[in-house]
């Protein structure tokens, strides 16, 4: 994949350059919502950065591919929001260093409680990612697309909610 900040630093300067990033996603929402529905909304993040870098640079993949696929797509993703996050002078971050680490936290879902929560705290890194991301939005795209909450994302919320409790408290039960 060509670098990213390659299209960005030419394009930058002109009347579309709010085209150029990512959209702005409430920390809250997307750690709520990772853990409420079992890393579900990890996907649909990581879909989400896909078609970004798709409709906004213009690459020829198929975001569902990428997402589907994320166990092995994460290792040019990472990376290139990484370049993406330093070309705007932010302290970024070594993408296959995030990209292994969090492929080896989520890998952990199947095994024995409780070591197998350590798979819902892989949304940390992806949160990691999305501050820098925000922070960038901030100061330099004021008008970026703010992803918030909105009725859908509660009523998705509501009952992997429940089901998330359920599981807790089924994985403290003696056998």
């Amino acid at each position: 994949m060509k670098n990213l900040c390659s299209a960005l630093s030419d394009e930058l300067n002109k009347d579309n350059r709010e085209k150029y990033c990512f959209d702005t996603v409430p920390l809250n929402k997307l750690f709520i919502l990772s853990i409420l529905t079992f890393g579900f909304y990890e996907l649909v993040w990581t879909y989400n950065m896909w078609k970004k870098i798709k409709s906004n640079w213009g690459y020829d993949i198929n975001p569902f591919w990428r997402t589907f696929f994320s166990g092995f797509t994460n290792y040019s993703l990472f990376p290139s929001l990484g370049e993406y996050i330093s070309f705007f002078n932010i302290k970024a971050f070594g993408g296959i260093l995030l990209a292994f680490a969090y492929m080896a936290m989520v890998s952990t879902w199947k095994m024995h409680e409780p070591y197998s929560f350590i798979s819902d705290f892989s949304v940390l890194i992806l949160v990691f990612i999305q501050s820098k991301i925000n922070k960038i939005n901030a100061e330099n795209f004021p008008n970026a697309k703010v992803n918030n909450w909105n009725r859908a994302n509660i009523l998705w919320a509501i009952p992997c909610g429940l089901l998330f409790i359920l599981y807790v408290i089924g994985s403290f039960l003696p056998d």
